[in-house]
Formats: C-alpha cells, structure tokens, sequence
C-alpha cells in the first residue's frame, strides 16, 4: 500500500509537468494592451488612409451619381444641417455635434462608438466619414452584444476618450485619436503563464514527496 502511495505522488508529478507544457506551448497567450494598441494604431491608419482616398473621389462626383454608391465606407454629403448625398446609412450622427471645425475626432454615443473624418467641399458643404469602432445595442443579450469592427480591433477593448486611461492609438503624426483598454476580467498572457507556473511548481513538489518517501523507505 505504502508503495502505491508513493507512485501517486510520481503520477501527479507528471500529470502537473504535462499541464503546464500544454500551458505554455498549446495556448496562444492573447496580446498585452500595448501590443494590442500598436496592432489597432495600424489597422486605425490604413482604415483612414483608404477612406482618405475614397473621399477624394467622391469629391469630384456630382450629387445625385449613381457612383456614391460604389463607396465601400460610410460617408454622407452635408450642407450646414442636411444630408445631400450618402454612401450607407447605417448610422448618421447628429447633425449638431460635427459643425465645428475639426478634421478627425472620436465620437462617442448611444449607438456606439465612431471616427468621424470631415473635408471641407465649398460654402457650406462638407464631405464627412463616419468609421465604426464599435457598435451599441439599446437590449444586450445572446443575441445582441456590442460588435467591434474586425478589420481594427483583433479582440474586444474598452475604447476611452483621448484624455482618458488606457493605450493610445495613435496617428502617423504621433497624434493620439483615442485609448484602449482591455475589459475588466478578460485572461491576459500574465494569466495564462501563472497557470503554466503554478503546474510546473505543483509538478516539482509531488516529486520531491515521491523521490523523498522513495529514499526513506530504502533507507
């Protein structure tokens, strides 16, 4: 019986090093905040940059072209508080928060959370980009959870002001046009690699009680 007692000791010890392997070379650890910020500031500029070069098309289109269709982002012609011209009308912010000057800005409201991007036409007319970032539903259940924009965000953040606490996404200028944070309770590589820790420790001490229980019965 004794001896059986130390073999369990010798199982547990490579039940645990066998965990904390799997731990450390199967699991992906997910991204820290900062490796997560510059995989977004990226993404965030290529997203400008595309959009940049739509606008400068539609810009020369005439309203009433079959052509503003065509665009892939979201973009609506304004003269003071009306809409002329749109490419998708999946979301048009309040008139009223996007008539002062401005180029680039975040905004954040009921439905969501939105880069807004604004060229001035002529007079009183501007062409304005409205960029998902993330997206609200009035009721959040299974079925409706905010949704991130997958060609930015490779995970779920929490998106906070420029002045806020967080990561800063920033432009090519150095600008930072919003900041990041993962959510409260989401696992992080700190996580992952205590778990791996802890199974290699837990695996060291079984065999040490099993190689000590050995050597005191040949003793």
């Amino acid at each position: 019986m004794a001896k059986a007692k130390q073999f369990v000791f010798l199982l547990l010890s490579l039940f645990f090093l066998t965990a904390g392997l799997i731990a450390g070379l199967y699991f992906d650890s997910p991204p820290s905040a900062k490796e997560l910020a510059v995989q977004v500031s990226k993404s965030v500029r290529r997203e400008i940059e595309s959009a940049r070069n739509e606008a400068s098309r539609l810009q020369k289109l005439p309203v009433g072209s079959p052509s503003w269709q065509n665009a892939e982002n979201s973009f609506f012609l304004i003269d003071s508080l009306k809409v002329l011209e749109w490419t998708r009308h999946d979301f048009l912010p309040d008139l009223r928060l996007v008539q002062e000057t401005f180029s680039l800005k975040l905004l954040q409201v009921a439905q969501g959370s939105f880069l807004v991007r604004k060229w001035p036409v002529h007079g009183s007319q501007f062409l304005l980009l409205v960029l998902p970032l993330q997206k609200d539903f009035k009721i959040v259940n299974n079925y409706l959870s905010p949704e991130w924009n997958a060609s930015i965000f490779p995970a779920h953040v929490q998106i906070v002001d420029p002045a806020g606490e967080g990561e800063a996404i920033n432009l090519e200028d150095g600008r930072c046009i919003f900041k990041i944070r993962k959510p409260v309770g989401q696992p992080d590589e700190n996580t992952l690699n205590l778990v791996g820790l802890l199974s290699i420790t837990l695996s060291i001490i079984s065999f040490l009680i099993f190689a000590v229980t050995v050597l005191r019965r040949w003793h």
